[in-house]
């Protein structure tokens, strides 16, 4: 990782001078990729693919009923980082589109220990507070012992189907979700088996001398240390019996140790001058 990450966006050249792109794709919660192409530099088609998002795996397991959420989409996170630093950084915002996408990702089998709510329903990671309360440690991902978490990032999670309506969630500003996603062994509540990442096998993207892109794939990070509160805003009208109906379903408020988070990651990082260099190029709109 580095210090810019960027989602085709196009940066200023007081930007460029001073960051680096760094790109975070993630199934619900975190996964790094990055993304921009071409310029009128020779750049081949497989060049051009490696700056596009990459997939990612996991899961994510809450409440005492250890319900559980596959993170099957890929989620993007971007931004940026302003120094290529051993220190934990903030995520900088990008200068177009979400810092993390909104991607809603299927609960399996539904809330069917609800009534009427045995259907489909969606669980959106959404990112709490500004884009700089996500943090980054660039030396968390390959030495966590010392550095600590690689990526922390507070979150709220929407609960969507007809029938839940628009406003329930389970976190919130006030009281969120809040992740420490390591690639070395977490450290839970006593009595809690702990849980080990890794740290990913690197490579390079080389264009003469130049390194455009370096990668680190099969990233794993996880966290089981966090504590889940009760899901609040659900059924509309009938709020109150609703909310008590999915809270015993999926077994909320849980606390640190009864949740896990598991990402599959590939992260990337580019300096922001080859990230803006390899952007696609805006078509003008014809005058009408």
């Amino acid at each position: 990782m580095t210090d810019r990450l960027c989602s085709g966006q196009m940066l200023s050249a007081r930007a460029r001078r001073r960051l680096r792109a760094i790109g975070v794709a993630a199934g619900a919660v975190a996964t790094m990729a990055l993304i921009s192409t071409s310029s009128a530099s020779a750049i081949s088609t497989a060049e051009r693919e490696e700056f596009l998002p990459f997939a990612t795996g996991g899961e994510f397991v809450i409440g005492e009923m250890k319900k559980a959420v596959p993170l099957s989409k890929p989620i993007l996170i971007q931004g940026g980082l302003a120094e290529r630093l051993v220190k934990r950084q903030s995520l900088i915002a990008p200068t177009s589109g979400e810092a993390v996408a909104k991607v809603p990702e299927e609960v399996p089998g539904g809330l069917v220990g609800v009534l009427n709510l045995g259907g489909e329903v969606t669980a959106t990671a959404e990112l709490v507070g500004p884009v700089s309360s996500v943090q980054i440690s660039q030396f968390g991902i390959v030495a966590p012992a010392i550095a600590g978490p690689a990526v922390i990032i507070p979150l709220k999670v929407h609960l969507s189907n007809e029938l839940l309506g628009e406003d329930c969630y389970i976190g919130s500003d006030t009281e969120p979700i809040v992740l420490e996603m390591t690639t070395g062994t977490t450290k839970p509540p006593e009595g809690v088996e702990p849980i080990k990442g890794f740290e990913g096998e690197g490579e390079a993207l080389k264009k003469g001398k130049k390194t455009l892109i370096t990668t680190i794939k099969n990233t794993k990070l996880v966290d089981n240390d966090f504590a889940v509160p009760a899901a609040k805003g659900c059924g509309g009208e009938e709020e109150g019996l609703i909310d008590k109906l999915v809270n015993l379903d999926i077994g909320l408020p849980a606390a640190a140790g009864k949740n896990s988070a598991t990402m599959i990651a590939t992260l990337a990082d580019s300096p922001a001058e080859f990230v803006e260099k390899y952007l696609p190029k805006k078509k003008k709109e014809k005058k009408a």
